[in-house]
C-alpha cells in the first residue's frame, strides 16, 4: 500500500439472515455497493471506526479522572496541577499523556 501500511488477506464464510441478505442484494443493486465482500468490509472498517471511538473515550475519561485527582491536590490552581502531574510523570510515577482534556 501506498502509506507503508501492509495489507491482510482474509478469506472468511460469513452467515447471514435471510432478511438481511435481501436488504443486501437491493443495496448491491442500487450501486451503493459493488458487491457482498464490498458491503461486508463496509461494515467492517464501521465497526473497527466505532470500537475506536470507544478506547478513545475511554482514555478520556479516564485522562480526566486522573486530572481531577491533580487538581483536588493543587486545590484547584490549574498552574500548580499541571506542575504535580508533570513532576510525577519525571518520576515515572505517572504516565506522559498523550493529550490533555482541560
Amino acid at each position: 500500500m501506498a502509506n507503508g501500511k501492509t495489507a491482510a488477506t482474509v478469506t472468511a464464510t460469513v452467515r447471514i439472515p435471510v432478511a438481511l441478505k435481501k436488504d443486501a442484494d437491493k443495496m448491491i443493486k442500487s450501486g451503493h455497493y459493488k458487491n457482498m465482500s464490498d458491503l461486508l468490509i463496509s461494515g467492517l472498517r464501521l465497526e473497527i471506526r466505532e470500537s475506536n471511538k470507544d478506547a478513545v473515550t475511554q482514555s478520556r475519561e479516564a485522562k480526566r479522572d486522573i486530572w481531577e485527582h491533580y487538581m483536588k491536590l493543587a486545590k484547584g490552581d490549574l498552574e500548580l496541577a499541571t506542575k504535580l502531574e508533570l513532576a510525577d510523570i519525571k518520576k515515572g510515577e505517572a504516565e506522559e499523556p498523550w493529550f490533555y482534556v482541560l
